[in-house]
């Protein structure tokens, strides 16, 4: 089944009527909110139509700025985003591929919320295409290892590592899943902690 979400906000009320040249100079306010609000009633009963005619869940939220007046179909369904979320994976992925190298997008693998900085990492398992790989934009220098060589200690994103300990337990039990956790912001430790951290 496709699931479809579509978030519009109209910027102004009367976004699917005529134009102001094309009003009579005897329109009030009434009578411009009565036109308003038969557009308005189109609309909703034409996304009505198309959404019956189509064999997806569909979720609508329209909203217009000007007056607040809002439109919600199916506004309580839940929509999984992974299949979004995979477009900027995919964009990556055939820039490498553009550049000769690259890799095969697998699974979700990861969500990791971090509450305190409003993000959420998400991280998919991949398969090399080839060895033909080197740093990109966001690093200075990659390489492939062995889990007995990671440097722990100088992973700079404590996603990455739990990433990483759950990919090679996982590895370990034969079965790769999907790992939902959050990252709370750990309070400092003192002086005398902090090897031990």
């Amino acid at each position: 089944m496709k699931i479809i979400a579509l978030l519009l906000a109209l910027l102004a009320p009367a976004a699917f009527a005529a134009t102001d040249d094309a009003k009579a100079p005897a329109d009030t306010t009434e009578s411009v909110r009565a036109k308003q609000d038969l557009l308005w009633g189109r609309m909703e009963e034409s996304i009505g139509t198309i959404v019956r005619e189509t064999d997806a869940v569909v979720g609508v939220a329209i909203l217009d700025l000007t007056d607040q007046r809002a439109f919600y179909l199916n506004a309580d369904a839940i929509y999984p985003t992974a299949s979004t979320i995979k477009i900027a994976v995919l964009a990556e992925l055939y820039r490498q591929h553009e550049r000769g190298s690259g890799a095969k997008l697998g699974d979700l693998y990861t969500v990791i919320s971090l509450p305190q900085i409003h993000q959420v990492y998400m991280m998919f398992r991949s398969r090399l295409l080839d060895l033909d790989f080197g740093p990109g934009t966001e690093s200075l220098e990659v390489r492939l290892f062995d889990e007995s060589e990671i440097p722990w200690a100088e992973l700079a994103f404590r996603t990455i590592a739990r990433t990483l300990r759950n990919f090679f337990l996982d590895r370990r039990l034969g079965k790769f899943s999907l790992h939902v956790s959050s990252i709370e912001r750990r309070a400092p430790l003192p002086p005398d902690l902090l090897a031990a951290g």
